[in-house]
């Protein structure tokens, strides 16, 4: 068994048959979760009964272009609707301008980072991987397009997306907004137009980043919920693209440095389709009703001491 430390979760790892057996009870008071990386098939029946999730390690999110952003958004839930008229009134109160699609070039791209720096830098466990990967951008600028938003000269939204069309996909990469623009839901606006992208360019599906199948600690719960009334679905990473991820089982112990509540989006049974989700709270009257989604075939609700 070793002790991993992610951003302060403790992760005990340790091998299947080990954990089957209970071995994780053994673990120390300050151990957040368990962890059995790329479990076996076989295995995974135990592992089930012992109460762990077999999941994606990450999960990618998928939605189809349709015909139109009118088709798009009639299929979104009400209040998402509404969320995204009150985002178009908004910017036009404030002068904002959403240009075209355009390309990826080095003076384009560092006016973002900084935008994304400075969104990173607000996030309790922020990394700023488009920074780390701004020579391997501009490297591939030809396969990139960007989403701009400006009030006036200045940048105030972005998103840069990666051309896929062996896949018939855009995929955005990294967004960022600064904070009064995502207050007034740049954000989703954003999208739309990165959708419209897509269909200008004849791809038939938009990938809304990749996240871990985790969501209360780097990522949280609010999160799965934006993206998925948004219309998009979460897939095991690596269905979409073979080495996007891998599985692995996991136990939570305590949510001590998890959110309340935490969500672990793992595989349903053998049988089933799409996944299943675990929702772990302290709150014995926690309603799950809000994190239901139509990719989600099952929601069971654990409590667990923070």
């Amino acid at each position: 068994m070793t002790i991993e430390d992610a951003f302060g979760l403790r992760i005990a790892v340790m091998d299947a048959e080990r954990a089957a057996a209970g071995g994780w009870r053994s673990v120390g008071d300050d151990v957040d979760l368990v962890r059995v990386r790329e479990p076996a098939d076989a295995a995974r029946p135990a592992l089930e009964a012992a109460g762990f999730v077999v999941k994606p390690s990450w999960v990618t999110w998928l939605a189809p272009t349709l015909g139109s952003e009118a088709e798009f958004v009639s299929r979104v839930p009400g209040v998402e609707r509404r969320t995204i008229i009150n985002a178009r009134r908004a910017i036009g109160e404030h002068d904002i301008r959403l240009d075209e699609p355009g390309r990826l070039d080095e003076a384009v791209l560092d006016e973002f980072l900084a935008l994304y720096r400075r969104q990173v830098g607000d996030m309790r466990y922020g990394v700023p991987f488009a920074v780390r990967e701004r020579d391997a951008l501009l490297a591939a600028a030809d396969d990139h397009l960007i989403v701009r938003a400006q009030a006036g000269a200045t940048l105030i939204g972005g998103c840069v997306c990666r051309l896929r069309p062996e896949l018939s996909t855009l995929q955005i990469r990294y967004s960022a907004t600064d904070a009064d623009a995502r207050r007034l839901g740049l954000v989703r606006l954003l999208y739309l137009r990165a959708f419209d992208a897509a269909r200008q360019l004849g791809l038939d599906r938009l990938v809304l980043g990749n996240d871990p199948s985790i969501f209360g600690h780097i990522v949280k719960p609010g999160l799965f919920r934006f993206k998925a009334r948004l219309g998009f679905s979460a897939v095991p990473s690596q269905a979409f693209i073979a080495e996007g991820g891998t599985n692995e089982a996991d136990l939570v112990l305590r949510l001590g440095s998890l959110t309340d509540p935490t969500l672990v989006l793992g595989y349903p049974p053998v049988s089933g389709a799409g996944l299943r989700m675990e929702i772990l709270t302290d709150d014995a009257t926690l309603d799950p009703r809000p994190y239901r989604a139509s990719f989600v075939s099952d929601v069971r609700v654990r409590e667990l001491p923070k």
